[in-house]
């Protein structure tokens, strides 16, 4: 199935198997004998330049006395359509003496689809799994698969959401309509994160948790959260019920040492555990509807920046009385 033919010293073809007849679309090789093969077949480049002949790669088979591989360039049908082409060419020898050289090619069409569609697939497959794991993540689990990624963290800051009374608000809508409208939040809670260069770790329902400083540790990782968290009940202020529908969030923040791992063999999710997680989850579920509710910690590192409501000592689960503050603002 390998187009072969040779060329002299000038260039012109000195012979043909019938594969390259074929290949090239023409009708014997009568067509191709005496001719100029480079002229005839392979005159322009891959970007449609010219391809002066002095340049080719096939001529360097005889100019240097070495063989050439070539898999980047197109050749040329009698009709004038082109195709992409893999082709080797070597010197000929007679006597000792270079008399030319012998090219031995084939049609990689096919192969170049095949290599698009996998680059695709693969394009698709990494969009896919950036959009469950950070970009920090999905690099370690390609890297070292199979091997269990958990990292302990001795600073970051974790932000609970959730929607007010949604459970009895979308026994009133449809499924297609719940969805929708988390949607519209979700998205636009994500697009503040881009804003301060922070990815959602996921949503659970009508709940939404981000976390700054993991995988990939920063020192603005409480500032960031506190930013985001203002940005997105400001969202929710502004946004036009269109819909009828008013929202409501509440907004729970902490600072502390947590681990994240990724967890699953088959379908993998990228989570995050501690005392520091869980207590910023309880800041959320014990909140008050549109405002951002603030354990001890995070206020520590936020106090001089942002302007703060003391809303004093709240029972909190699994850790009895706790001092809260509400953020309302920045300085």
């Amino acid at each position: 199935g390998e187009g072969i033919y040779g060329v002299d010293l000038d260039g012109n073809c000195t012979f043909a198997n019938p594969a390259c007849v074929r290949i090239l679309g023409f009708d014997s090789t009568d067509e191709l004998l005496g001719r100029n093969m480079h002229e005839l077949v392979h005159h322009t480049r891959s970007n449609g330049e010219p391809y002066p002949m002095v340049e080719c790669q096939i001529f360097l088979a005889f100019r240097e006395g070495r063989g050439v591989h070539v898999d980047s360039e197109v050749m040329f049908k009698k009709d004038g359509t082109r195709f992409p082409a893999e082709y080797w060419s070597y010197p000929m020898d007679q006597d000792g003496e270079v008399v030319g050289s012998v090219l031995t090619f084939v049609d990689i069409t096919e192969r170049k689809r095949l290599e698009r569609q996998l680059r695709t697939e693969h394009e698709r497959a990494e969009r896919l799994l950036l959009n469950v794991l950070p970009a920090k993540v999905a690099e370690q689990l390609k890297s070292q698969p199979g091997k269990p990624i958990a990292e302990e963290f001795a600073q970051i800051t974790a932000l609970f959401a959730d929607v007010v009374g949604f459970t009895p608000m979308s026994a009133h809508l449809t499924p297609v309509e719940a969805v929708e409208l988390l949607n519209e939040m979700f998205t636009a809670f994500d697009r503040i994160a881009t804003r301060y260069d922070l990815e959602r770790v996921k949503t659970m329902g009508d709940g939404y948790m981000i976390v700054a400083g993991a995988p990939t540790p920063r020192d603005d990782d409480c500032d960031a959260i506190a930013r985001m968290a203002l940005d997105m009940v400001s969202w929710i202020d502004r946004r036009e019920a269109t819909d009828g529908i008013k929202l409501q969030v509440r907004v729970g923040i902490n600072s502390g040492k947590a681990v994240g791992a990724v967890v699953g063999t088959t379908k993998f999710a990228y989570d995050m555990w501690g005392d520091t997680i869980n207590i910023a989850s309880r800041m959320e579920s014990s909140g008050v509807p549109g405002r951002i509710q603030v354990a001890g910690a995070a206020y520590e590192r936020l106090e001089g920046s942002y302007e703060f409501e003391p809303r004093g000592r709240i029972e909190i689960k699994g850790r009895g009385e706790v001092e809260t503050w509400f953020l309302t603002g920045s300085k």
